[in-house]
């Protein structure tokens, strides 16, 4: 199935066809659509992570791949580990896991 498929329309101002393709009404209803509000770190599996970061790195650096396991074995998925990370400024270096300051 063609991505770029015409459909016609009829125009009641001009009583004329005109001619768009589904890509340009997709374009056009994704313009005048609000955004997506992002919910960095409100998920309940998020904040989980977030528990788990700072548990784990409360006593200084660990390894990530300690960290990974621990979170692995709460079933926390890779994603929400990584989005908990960026939310609390998660250091990484040399395999190295810690929390600023």
């Amino acid at each position: 199935m063609p991505i770029v498929e015409a459909t016609a329309f009829f125009d009641q101002a001009n009583f004329g066809e005109n001619q768009l393709s589904r890509r340009q009404l997709s374009t056009e209803n994704r313009a005048t659509s609000k955004p997506a509000k992002k919910s960095r770190g409100r998920s309940p599996t998020v904040r989980q992570a977030q528990a788990l970061l700072r548990e784990q790195l409360a006593d200084g650096p660990k390894p990530g791949e300690l960290v990974e396991a621990a979170a692995e074995a709460a079933a926390i998925p890779e994603r929400s580990l990584i989005r908990a990370a960026d939310v609390l400024n998660v250091r990484t270096q040399r395999g190295q896991w810690w929390l600023p300051g």
